[in-house]
């Protein structure tokens, strides 16, 4: 899935562990002020709170570490459910499919040599890609368009996104110095 919504899940998901991380260690050390508790048992009473299993209290609580105590089983449920939805929401898009592909991807285009690199995978972009592809002849599309890059990938012709002209594209992948480019020339629009 290509978009913002799609873009923005893996960040989601580091967000909702995070929280669940964050609960764990603010309720861990409020058990070490509020109720004196050595960090062990104050991250045993964290867990069992977070997990909302509720085992028996390993240290005295006055008044001050049972509200701590229903402050960390309300967030804490509330950070694991939302992390679980995410973590779900996540698989159920299709992103980890989307990661996979990427990493083959990545893989198939660091065993490529002595490819093209077409540059702009509009409507002459596509017609040179046919071409070499009708000469058996490898190929690599580079656009900044994620429909154009759909486009290639529904081809199995091996893409990057990104804007050719620009290095940053190009440090991350091993196809850095391909012997050929050809660059799809600008469309130009007449009004009259």
């Amino acid at each position: 899935m290509t978009g913002q919504l799609g873009a923005s899940a893996p960040r989601r998901l580091a967000f909702a562990l995070a929280l669940v991380t964050l609960v764990v260690v603010a309720g861990t050390v409020g058990y070490v002020v509020v109720a004196d508790a050595r960090v062990l048992d104050a991250l045993y009473m964290t867990v069992i709170s977070v997990s909302t299993v509720g085992f028996a209290e390993v240290i005295p609580l006055g008044d001050g570490g049972r509200i701590l105590t229903m402050a960390v089983v309300v967030l804490g449920a509330g950070s694991v459910t939302f992390a679980a939805v995410t973590a779900i929401e996540f698989l159920l898009e299709g992103h980890v499919r989307d990661i996979l592909g990427r990493r083959r991807m990545d893989r198939e285009l660091e065993r490529l040599r002595d490819h093209t690199i077409v540059c702009g995978f509009g409507r002459v972009g596509r017609q040179t890609v046919d071409t070499l592809v009708e000469q058996r002849r490898p190929v690599v599309v580079v656009d900044p368009d994620p429909e154009r890059v759909e486009m290639a990938a529904e081809r199995g012709v091996p893409y990057l996104e990104g804007d050719a002209s620009h290095e940053t594209c190009w440090c991350a992948r091993a196809c850095c110095t391909p012997p050929r480019w050809w660059r799809a020339p600008p469309t130009t629009a007449t009004t009259s």
